[in-house]
């Protein structure tokens, strides 16, 4: 059996969102049927519908007590949460995304806004910071960044400062301005990758 290991993050120790294994899956659901789970947090996922039947998902989702999703739009689990705070669709919204490494590279992908948000809908992760950041909140102090927007800038610059891969810029706003221009970032882990460096001097805003 070959193994190939995989790189460490282009965001250093930040923690990753992955996909659970199915053992991880099957240890949830029972936590949430003996009603160790008291609050169930759901962004951009439909368990009821993704799962089969005989995980009793929807089963175990009744024993807990408050629900929230983020989800977009209304499907088979958002309709069973207690409180739906809908987030931007993919075209409205800020984000990143680490796809599973290949055999030689790992990629970053930017995402930004294309038009502006139709309806009376918020980004989860405005929602998160509004909820740390609220009054007598301990977290507060740590969290500096006014959106997510923000606090998603100043993450890549974790990439920015290690001066390597796809993009290198010595100046932050030039690396944002070429990553927001080129969409990605790529790296190789086992030798040394060509640098993209458009010199931009500053971002074309795309929404005013």
């Amino acid at each position: 059996e070959i193994k190939f290991p995989l790189p460490l993050s282009p965001f250093g120790e930040l923690p990753q969102m992955g996909k659970s294994s199915p053992q991880q899956m099957t240890t949830f659901i029972d936590l949430m049927q003996t009603g160790q789970v008291k609050l169930l947090m759901l962004y951009d996922t439909n368990p009821v519908f993704t799962l089969p039947d005989v995980s009793n998902f929807q089963k175990a989702l009744e024993k807990v007590p408050f629900i929230v999703s983020f989800n977009s739009f209304m499907d088979e689990t958002t309709s069973l949460a207690d409180l739906i705070l809908p987030d931007h669709t993919y075209l409205e919204r800020w984000g990143d995304d680490i796809p599973e490494p290949g055999l030689d590279i790992f990629l970053a992908g930017i995402m930004q806004p294309v038009v502006n948000p139709v309806l009376d809908t918020r980004a989860t992760g405005d929602v998160l910071l509004w909820l740390a950041k609220g009054p007598g909140r301990e977290l507060a102090g740590a969290l500096p960044w006014k959106d997510y927007a923000e606090l998603l800038k100043e993450r890549w610059r974790i990439i920015q400062q290690s001066k390597r891969g796809s993009i290198q810029e010595d100046d932050p706003e030039e690396f944002w301005a070429t990553l927001l221009q080129v969409g990605y970032w790529w790296d190789s882990y086992t030798s040394l990758s060509p640098a993209i460096s458009t010199k931009a001097k500053k971002v074309i805003p795309i929404l005013p």
